[in-house]
């Protein structure tokens, strides 16, 4: 997922990667499916607050 984000959007934060490291398998999949709808990282940030 990390690698996704970063080929579409060039660049993480480190702490966005992190969040992103600690989620648990459902939790990843559940990004990975609604990773299509992030226009920008705010989108990925927002997303992972809400969850």
């Amino acid at each position: 997922m990390l690698q996704l984000l970063k080929d579409r959007f060039v660049a993480i934060p480190t702490e966005l990667e992190e969040r992103i490291r600690q989620l648990n398998a459902e939790s990843l999949q559940l990004l990975i499916r609604n990773s299509f709808d992030f226009t920008n990282l705010a989108d990925v940030e927002r997303y992972l607050q809400a969850k």
